[in-house]
């Protein structure tokens, strides 16, 4: 069996706040709530009251370019009110390195409220190609549990206007069997891929399912809670066990966690100080035993 131990750092120089996304989890289809997420975001910006962050990278403990594996990034977040009704956050992210993964890019987003229902518009415009702009706009209303979003893309001279993407979705409380639950319906439409399903996601006490339809395939994920902060979860699909995928992740207290999931003949794992340590493996493994076994370690530093 091949084993492979790197050790790997990220550094994190950050004026302000820097935020990371959980790995290795069974994706559950969230709720529509990219208003909810931006009032959250606008929160944080205001308590922190520092908007510009930098931030530097060492992946792998591997160095291919001595500025491009370090990718250096600025982003910059602010917000400000327009008249009594419009709240507008704006912000600008750029890599400080011309490499492939180079990225400049400008955003502005415009909330309001107008009869009990949430409105919000977002621009992005890549720098880099100035030739067209991304555009979303979203509708929410608290009150009935009702949202939806539409993705456009415009050309910056006017000459196209594509509607990229339609999703709606509607949440309803439950009692099912004298068990408190919710359940959320959310049809979507890529009019760009040509493609569109249908997610239906409950969830009550600890577990927590998902059924997504479409023409191609139909997929149901199913999550547990067991005792001891223990949680199981199996992806199923019709397209055949290739495509089943198992997860276990135990909260480990104080912030730490250990998540191991087995997919497409990979099994890959990932444990959590909570403290900025983080452990990382992979393997495959078939009939034929264990190979290709890789483990990274590293620590995230915050300034």
């Amino acid at each position: 069996m091949k084993l492979n131990i790197a050790l790997s750092s990220i550094c994190v120089l950050v004026v302000g706040n820097y935020y990371a996304a959980t790995e290795a989890k069974i994706d559950f289809q969230g709720n529509l709530n990219r208003i909810r997420t931006f009032r959250k975001v606008k929160s944080e910006v205001e308590e922190s009251k520092k908007a510009w962050k930098f931030l530097v990278k060492v992946r792998d403990g591997t160095f291919f370019d001595s500025i491009e594996t370090l990718d250096p990034a600025v982003t910059y977040d602010n917000h400000f009110e327009l008249g009594d009704e419009i709240e507008v956050n704006y912000g600008v992210s750029a890599t400080l390195h011309k490499g492939k993964s180079a990225t400049r890019k400008i955003y502005a987003t415009g909330t309001t409220t107008q009869a009990g229902y949430d409105l919000s518009t977002r621009v992005d415009l890549d720098v880099m190609d100035r030739s067209y702009v991304d555009l979303e706009f979203d509708v929410d209303h608290k009150e009935s549990d009702f949202s939806a979003c539409v993705d456009a893309r415009a050309s910056t001279d006017g000459s196209s206007f594509d509607v990229t993407t339609i999703k709606g979705n509607y949440v309803r409380k439950t009692n099912l069997l004298d068990q408190a639950g919710t359940l959320a319906f959310t049809p979507r439409y890529d009019l760009s891929a040509g493609t569109k399903d249908v997610v239906v996601q409950y969830e009550s006490g600890k577990t927590k399912a998902e059924l997504k339809v479409s023409e191609e395939e139909k997929e149901l994920k199913v999550q547990y809670k067991l005792p001891f902060r223990n949680t199981i979860g199996v992806v199923l699909s019709d397209n055949g066990v290739k495509h089943t995928l198992i997860d276990y992740e135990r909260d480990l207290g104080d912030g730490g966690s250990l998540t191991i999931n087995y997919k497409d003949k990979v099994a890959l794992g990932k444990w959590s100080d909570g403290h900025g340590w983080v452990a990382k493996a992979s393997a495959d493994v078939d009939s034929n035993g264990i190979s290709n076994a890789n483990v990274r370690i590293g620590k995230a530093l915050e300034f």
